[in-house]
């Protein structure tokens, strides 16, 4: 007798559980359909939950819900008092003492606080992105009038804006820290250092969520403050025809937008160096009130570094003070009373409580659908998969009996069927994860269709959990099966005709 590759590796239970096999193909069949079904389930799930991540972090991180703060001021110039061309960053010192004063109000506790301003940049393409270059351009295309400046040179160097921002100390300590950086390589003022936030989400015009990450790596690059010239507008850098950066400006005399004149930066433009020593992908608590990651790029650095005065890069326009209050409603109030006593900047209270809780509401509300479905999911995979093969195996009590009586043992018995719940398994987990794969694929295609910038991943702690399932869920099956076939009558399940 030939015992086959079967027998010759698992002696006489593996040749009669392949000769099982082979004869029992529609029970097979049956067997490996419900465990494949049980993968998908399982991995589907998962692919569902990362489908959704940028959903849930949107709503976490919109409307300053990801800053935990209940009441957020923001601060400008008041231009109604103000040359065109003053700077919050010229009026430290109200900012300074309004934040003094705000701190000695009843039930308030502040959070921190950032500065926000807009300089030119040019960064080497190597520290730029693919799919950060992609997003840019198509911006820049929808955004943009076709005779402005485009933001990338011909090898990939980025020529625009930047957005910095400029953090109060003990965030600033915080933020360096949990980047592992050493604090005191960012406080030589002669060599300028910052941090790279490395998220970017925005919206395109017909309204597909972008979610990227911009830098590619750390490196060095240039901040540009552009001097004015009169008849003339900047409308921004550029790359000029000798492959040096330029400024681009629109003759504000001229009949047409379209009269450009491409001037060398060395001549009209000053600049610093600055050091992007490190990146941080998450944003940070005290930024999310200002929407950082909606600008690309963004450099963080110590409110310590921020500078007055039109010809540096380093001022800004913006403010913002997050606070914590006992009484959001009061301390509103109160907040906004104090600011309506300084003259020259404007002061803007927000109670962002409401709106903040609604955000966290609406994500607390996906992330216990995930987990529900996760659960119910998982439930009626080892249901189907139990019942499936519990009930195959039980309905070969009177073939079990025959091995049996002729001498098989426990053990043998044993190994029988664990070579078919092997050869089960085998079948059902590769059909079933090809299939898996495919749903998460043709869901990640569909989530691209509103979120741009997103990498394909699969869910591997779903992968791994239906590969888990699908093995404890044989062995007791086995372990319930083996229980009721060894608990009967050989001689009564003889009787019994075969169902």
């Amino acid at each position: 007798m030939k015992l086959g590759l079967a027998g010759r590796l698992f002696g006489i239970p593996g040749f009669v559980a392949h000769r099982n096999l082979s004869r029992s193909t529609a029970r097979g069949r049956t067997v490996v359909t419900s465990l494949a079904v049980s993968t998908v389930l399982i991995v589907t799930t998962g692919s569902l939950a990362v489908a959704m991540d940028p959903i849930m972090e949107r709503a976490q991180s919109s409307g300053g819900a990801g800053s935990g703060a209940d009441v957020i001021v923001s601060a400008h110039i008041d231009y109604s008092s103000a040359s065109n061309d003053a700077m919050l960053s010229d009026h430290v010192e109200d900012l300074d003492h309004f934040l003094a004063d705000a701190r000695t109000l009843d039930g308030v506790e502040f959070l921190g606080s950032a500065r926000q301003g807009q300089t030119e940049v040019v960064i080497p393409g190597d520290m730029i992105t693919t799919e950060a270059r992609e997003v840019r351009e198509s911006l820049d295309t929808e955004q943009m009038p076709s005779y402005y400046p485009r933001s990338f040179g011909k090898n990939g160097t980025y020529y625009g804006d930047a957005t910095l921002f400029y953090v109060d100390d003990a965030s600033w300590r915080k933020l360096v820290n949990e980047l592992g950086q050493d604090e005191s390589a960012f406080a030589d003022p002669a060599h300028l250092r910052a941090l790279g936030l490395n998220t970017f989400n925005n919206v395109m015009s017909d309204g597909t969520y972008v979610s990227t990450k911009p830098f590619a790596n750390v490196g060095a690059v240039s901040l540009y403050t552009i001097q004015d010239r009169e008849g003339f507008l900047s409308i921004g850098m550029s790359e000029g025809d000798d492959g040096l950066p330029a400024v681009a400006f629109i003759n504000t005399q001229a009949d047409t937008d379209y009269d450009i004149k491409m001037l060398p930066a060395s001549e009209v433009a000053t600049s610093i160096a600055l050091e992007v020593a490190a990146l941080t992908e998450d944003e940070p608590a005290v930024l999310n009130t200002m929407a950082a990651s909606s600008r690309f790029p963004a450099f963080i650095l110590p409110e310590s570094a921020a500078a007055g005065g039109s010809e540096s890069p380093l001022t800004y326009g913006n403010a913002s003070f997050s606070f914590k209050a006992d009484d959001h409603a009061k301390a509103a109030e109160a907040l906004e009373a104090l600011g309506a006593t300084y003259s020259g900047v404007t002061f803007n209270v927000a109670d962002i409580t409401e709106s903040s809780r609604q955000n966290r509401l609406m994500m607390q509300a996906m992330q216990l659908f995930v987990l529900c479905f996760s659960v119910i999911t998982a439930l009626i995979a080892v249901a189907n998969v139990f019942n499936t093969l519990a009930n195959s195996i039980i309905l070969r009590t009177r073939e079990f009996a025959v091995l049996r009586s002729t001498g098989m043992g426990n053990r043998a018995f044993a190994r029988m069927l664990a070579y078919e719940c092997a050869s089960y398994a085998v079948r059902g987990l590769v059909i079933g994860l090809v299939i898996a794969i495919a749903v998460a694929y043709a869901l990640y295609l569909a989530t691209t269709q509103s979120f741009m910038g997103l990498a394909f991943t699969l869910p591997w702690p779903y992968l791994g959990a239906a590969v888990a399932v699908v093995l404890v869920v044989l062995a007791l099956s086995v372990a319930y099966a083996l229980h009721r076939a060894r608990a009967g009558s050989i001689v009564e399940a003889l009787r019994t005709d075969a169902i």
